[in-house]
C-alpha cells in the first residue's frame, strides 16, 4: 500500500455528511486550545462549536454545527476533533477541521467515550435499554474499520488509561479488572467486596501498584493491589468517609500515593461531624505494614473529599496563573506579580467568571460589564479576545501534532 494510503482512507472515511451536521473548515496550529460552545438558535435546537489557538491572533472560530446538544470530547491531532453528539446522531464523530468533514465512530455512545490512544479512540459500546454492549471497544480515527473488543468483561467505567494498559470497574461494581490494548486481553485484578459504590482507583508513581477505594454500606475500603501479580498486598476496611449533612454527595474514598510504597486516602476525622465538626484528613499508610504513618488535616468536613496530591515527582509545572480572593471579588494573578490582571465578582449571577487551564498555563476572564466578552490572558503576550459571543462547555485541549502520512 501506498505510504500515504491512511491518510487517503481518512479523507474517504471523512466524506460523508448526514443532514443534521455541518463543517466550516478552519485551519488551527498544533499549539494548545481554548474550544467552546454556543447555541445558535432556531428550531430545531442547533449547537455551534468554536476553537481558538492560545498561542493564536485570531478568537474563536466556527468548525462545526450540530443538531442537539454537542459538546468536544478531545484533540486527536492538528486537524482532527472529537465531537459528542447527544441529539442526532447520538455518537462519537470526529470532525477534521481543515475540511469540515466527519465520520461517525461509535453510534450510541457519546457518554462513553474513555481515552485516545495512538491513532484509537477507546469507548464502552451502547448500553440503552438494556442492550448489553458496555464492553471497551477501540476503533482507528484514522482509517475505516470495524471497532475492536478489547476484553470479556462489560465496564461500568475505565477510568484509568496508562500505556498500554487500561483499568476498570466491571458492570454491576463487581470486580476491578487490567486490559491490555496491544493483545486485547483482560485480567481480573480485584474482588470488590459486596455493596461496594463509588469505586475511585489510582496508580501508584511507578505504575506496578494499584490503590483502590470504595464506599461499602457508609463505610470506607481501601486495597492495595500488584498489577504484575494480581496480588492484594494489603486492605483497609471501616474507614470513616463521612461527609457534611448539607451535602448530596455519597460519601467516597479519594485514593492517591505518597511514594510507592505509601499510600493515601482522604477520610474524616473528629467528633461531632454534620454540620461543624471534624475535619477532611489526608491519612498514610504503609502497604507493607498497614500502619498509619501520617495524617494531615486539610479542612473541616464539607460536602465532599478530595483527591490526595500528586506525589512529588509527579507534580504539574508551576502554574503561571492563580485566582485569589479580596472581599466579594476574585482576583486573576499572574505569578510573581503583584498587581492582578482583572477581577470579578463573586455572585454568579453576573455571568462574569475567572477560569484556568491545566497547571494554570493560560486563564481566561468573562468580564462583568460584558459578560459575552471572554478574554484569553497568556504569559508574554497581550489579551486575546477568544469570545464575543459568549460561550458554554469551555475546554482546554493540548498542544497536538500534524497527521503523519508516512505510517
Amino acid at each position: 500500500m501506498a505510504r500515504n494510503a491512511p491518510t487517503l482512507l481518512l479523507l474517504a472515511g471523512l466524506a460523508s455528511s448526514l443532514p443534521a451536521q455541518e463543517g466550516f473548515p478552519i485551519a488551527l496550529d498544533q499549539g494548545p486550545l481554548i474550544c467552546f460552545a454556543k447555541a445558535a438558535g432556531g428550531k430545531p435546537h442547533r449547537v455551534d462549536l468554536y476553537a481558538a489557538s492560545c498561542n493564536g491572533n485570531q478568537g474563536g472560530k466556527r468548525f462545526w454545527r450540530n443538531t442537539g446538544n454537542t459538546k468536544l470530547v478531545a484533540r486527536l491531532d492538528q486537524t482532527h476533533l472529537l465531537v459528542s453528539s447527544y441529539g442526532e446522531p447520538y455518537a462519537l464523530i470526529a470532525v477534521d477541521t481543515s475540511t469540515g468533514k466527519h465520520r461517525i465512530l461509535a453510534e450510541g455512545s457519546p457518554h462513553s467515550f474513555v481515552a485516545v490512544h495512538g491513532d484509537d479512540v477507546l469507548y464502552r459500546g451502547d448500553n440503552r435499554w438494556g442492550k448489553g454492549d458496555h464492553y471497551l471497544f477501540a476503533r482507528s480515527w484514522q482509517v475505516e474499520s470495524a471497532r475492536r473488543k478489547l476484553a470479556e468483561p462489560q465496564f461500568d467505567s475505565v477510568p484509568i488509561v496508562r500505556g498500554n494498559l487500561a483499568i476498570g470497574v466491571t458492570a454491576g461494581t463487581n470486580e476491578v479488572w487490567s486490559v491490555s490494548l496491544t493483545r486485547s486481553k483482560g485480567r481480573k485484578l480485584y474482588k470488590l467486596p459486596e455493596n461496594a459504590s463509588q469505586v475511585q482507583l489510582a496508580l501508584a508513581p511507578g505504575a506496578q501498584r494499584l490503590a483502590i477505594g470504595a464506599n461499602k454500606l457508609g463505610r470506607g475500603h481501601l486495597a492495595v493491589v500488584d498489577l504484575s501479580s494480581a496480588k492484594t498486598l494489603n486492605s483497609w476496611d471501616n474507614l470513616e468517609i463521612e461527609v457534611s449533612m448539607l451535602s448530596s454527595f455519597t460519601p467516597t474514598v479519594q485514593v492517591g500515593w505518597f511514594d510507592d510504597e505509601h499510600v493515601v486516602s482522604s477520610e474524616t476525622r473528629g467528633g461531632g461531624r454534620g454540620f461543624g465538626g471534624g475535619n477532611f484528613t489526608f491519612i498514610r499508610r504503609s502497604i507493607e505494614t498497614g500502619e498509619i504513618v501520617d495524617d494531615a488535616p486539610y479542612g473541616p468536613v464539607e460536602l465532599h473529599h478530595r483527591t490526595p496530591p500528586l506525589p512529588d515527582d509527579e507534580q504539574n509545572p508551576a502554574p503561571r496563573f492563580e485566582i485569589q480572593t479580596e472581599g466579594g471579588k476574585f482576583l486573576l494573578v499572574e505569578k510573581g506579580k503583584k498587581q492582578p490582571l482583572q477581577s470579578v465578582p463573586k455572585d454568579y449571577r453576573t455571568g462574569a467568571f475567572i477560569r484556568l487551564a491545566p497547571a494554570g498555563a493560560f486563564a481566561m476572564v468573562a468580564l462583568p460589564d460584558n459578560p459575552k466578552l471572554v478574554l484569553l490572558y497568556r504569559p508574554h503576550k497581550p489579551p486575546l479576545a477568544v469570545s464575543n459571543v459568549g460561550g458554554m462547555d469551555w475546554q482546554w485541549l493540548p498542544a497536538k501534532r500534524a497527521v503523519e502520512s508516512s505510517k
